[in-house]
């Protein structure tokens, strides 16, 4: 390792292409890189930015591979032109009140587009995140492990009232786009609400240009953005029900 961080010093480059597991562990300190592959790391053994992606001879042996790896090196060129690792400042908000409801709505409401994507367990929404721009995401909680019988909001009154807040979002003029929106959709039907201007969905439009790939927004997330895929950082535990979460 002190011979490879030597000559990368060498080098001085501002982005490494890190091709399969061993150099990832090598370079970043961890594995995996079926999960890892294609977001933007940086690195432990010399501090510059990382892509990781399939190694020649895994290619070669699952050649489904081969555009997913091409993927990661234009990622990989494009990130090499500057050091600045170039990411959105993120602004989460999580809304714990009625008055945070009326904040969000203001914000929201004003926006050109709207995205959004719900959360789900044991067959009910836990909680769904809005956003109108690249940097401001809003997050509406209905589930806490902290409140009795797991319900985020102190009342049922109050729980009307989010739930009423969320059907002026959804059923507004405002474009809506998701990623299998149909899954969300469904479940807001449950809750009485019928979600208009459905402009796009990210699933169906990736799909449409790369049938054999992956469409999962975690894959969409490595080619697209510098995201990892989120929801493997935590475990997957199974709820009350035996269900996993969803």
């Amino acid at each position: 390792l002190r011979r490879l961080k030597e000559e990368i010093a060498r080098v001085n480059p501002t982005c490494i292409v890190a091709l399969g597991n061993t150099a990832l562990q090598a370079i970043c300190g961890v594995g995996g890189i079926g999960k890892l592959r294609g977001a933007l790391h940086i690195g432990l053994l010399y501090p510059t930015k990382v892509i990781p992606t399939y190694h020649p001879a895994a290619i070669l042996r699952q050649y489904e591979n081969l555009p997913i790896a091409v993927m990661d090196i234009r990622k990989a060129l494009h990130e090499s032109k500057s050091p600045e690792t170039r990411q959105f400042p993120r602004k989460i908000h999580i809304i714990e009140n009625l008055d945070d409801l009326h904040t969000a709505a203001g914000v929201l409401m004003q926006s050109d587009l709207i995205t959004f994507d719900i959360e789900t367990r044991a067959r009910q929404i836990t909680c769904i995140g809005l956003s109108g721009s690249k940097e401001e995401t809003f997050v509406l909680p209905f589930w806490s492990r902290r409140a009795e019988g797991w319900n985020y909001w102190p009342s049922v009154e109050a729980e009307i009232q989010a739930v009423r807040w969320l059907q002026r979002i959804m059923e507004s003029d405002i474009p809506k786009v998701a990623h299998n929106g149909i899954y969300d959709i469904q479940y807001l039907l449950l809750y009485g609400i019928a979600v208009r201007n459905y402009l796009h969905d990210t699933m169906l439009m990736h799909h449409s240009l790369f049938p054999s790939l992956p469409k999962g927004l975690d894959f969409l997330g490595s080619v697209y953005c510098n995201e990892r895929a989120w929801k493997r950082m935590r475990p997957r535990k199974k709820d009350v029900s035996g269900k996993k979460e969803e």
